[in-house]
Formats: structure tokens, sequence, C-alpha cells
């Protein structure tokens, strides 16, 4: 099963097993303690499938916040060494990917030189700070591309690039097309593509 809970729901909850980007995002649990976790998963199977009264928002919440407390209870373990300091990187990815993509603009914020932030990074999640910050970039390229009229032109005033000839580069070398080779592929697999929606929906 896959549990999508609510934000509301799990304020000051499941601090360790609602892992940041950093974290395994996975709990290693005995037979008997997944048993006893899949018994609250069936918990909720079941009243999500009654029909909607006043009684079932509250019933759902809690026992999802049942689930999070015996997870944290599992988990049990100290938090991850300098997560502040990983915690400030995405942060500062988020707040600057499109005006930076330079490995010591990161590094100075969280307060590391560029090699140590890279170890640190690796060590965390598999990857070098370049490589977390071009994914960043990537993964707003991909939503601007498919779900906006943007041209590439703007995109790439947008998103920090000189020119848009260097946001074409960029985005081939990270996916083999061009961004509007790219918007046209995706765009096929959408519902209105499909012709699921009416043609003059506009674009979400």
């Amino acid at each position: 099963w896959m549990v999508l809970i609510e934000p509301s729901v799990a304020v000051g909850l499941g601090t360790n097993v609602l892992s940041p980007a950093w974290e395994a995002p996975w709990l290693e649990t005995s037979k008997a303690e997944h048993g006893e976790l899949l018994a609250i998963v069936d918990q909720l199977v079941r009243e999500q499938a009654r029909p909607l009264d006043a009684y079932q928002p509250e019933l759902l919440g809690s026992m999802c916040r049942t689930l999070l407390v015996r997870c944290e209870r599992l988990y049990g373990e100290a938090p991850t060494p300098h997560a502040a300091q990983l915690a400030q990187f995405f942060a500062l990815l988020e707040r600057d990917f499109a005006t930076s993509r330079s490995v010591e603009h990161y590094a100075r914020g969280v307060g590391f030189s560029p090699r140590r932030l890279g170890e640190l990074l690796v060590a965390h999640t598999g990857k070098s700070t370049k490589q977390l910050i071009a994914d960043r970039v990537m993964l707003e390229l991909k939503r601007a591309l498919v779900f906006t009229e943007i041209t590439v032109k703007q995109l790439a005033v947008d998103t920090g690039f000189d020119e848009p000839t260097n946001l074409v580069k960029f985005f081939r070398l990270h996916t083999k097309l061009t961004p509007v080779e790219f918007r046209v592929q995706q765009r096929t697999f959408l519902p209105s593509a499909r012709g699921s929606a009416p043609s003059s929906a506009k674009p979400r």
C-alpha cells in the first residue's frame, strides 16, 4: 500500500520516517511489527471504502497519526549527522537554483568547503552537488515545458541561462532531446492529448 497523508494531518509527527531528501526513505520491520502496521493500514482501507460521513475525516486522520507514531517508535535512530547543513543546502537550492549553479555559492551558504559539501551530499544522496543542482534545474524546465506555454527564450531568462542555445545544450545533455522535442513527446501522454478532455480545456 501507499498511504498519502496530508501535511495538516502530520503536523509535529513523523520527523524521522517522513524522511527528507537526504535520508533513506524506508523502515525495516520484523514480521510481527509488519503485521501490526499492516493492521492499521487495513483499517484505513476499510474506512476509506465506507460512504463519507461527518466522522470519517477525523477517523482517517487519527489512523494516519497512529501509523506515523508507531513508525517513529520503530525507527528509533539518532538524527542524521549534519542534518541542519543538509536542510540548509536544499533550502538554498530551492531558493537559488534559477540564479546560480555554482557549487561554491551553495558551499558558502552552508558554511562548508565545496569538497566537504560534496562529500556530505554524496554520502546521503548518492549524488554530487553539481548533479543535485542540475536535477533541480531540469525539474523546473520539464514542468514549465509540459504545463505552460512559455517559450524556450523566456524559459532561459527565468532559469538563469545566458542564451537560449545554452539551455538547449544543457537540456539535450540530460535528456537527449531538445526542449521542444520533449514538450511534444510529453504532451502526447496528457489526458487532453488522448481525447479525454475537451479541446478547449486550459492547460493545468
